[in-house]
């Protein structure tokens, strides 16, 4: 890992849609977000959930 950065991961199925996104920061804290139709589903650390509806 690089020092004062952020690395982000796509993922994307065979349809070529993203459905996943990984961003982990300079102190290694990771959250993921699951894209699912138009709701995004982001975990940050082992418990906190949270979604957002886009219109």
């Amino acid at each position: 890992m690089f020092e004062n950065s952020t690395q982000t991961h796509f993922a994307y199925g065979v349809d070529t849609t993203r459905y996943k996104r990984i961003d982990i920061d300079a102190q290694g804290e990771q959250s993921t977000t699951w894209y699912i139709g138009n709701v995004e589903f982001v975990e940050k650390g082992a418990c906190a959930l949270s979604f957002e509806m886009l219109l």
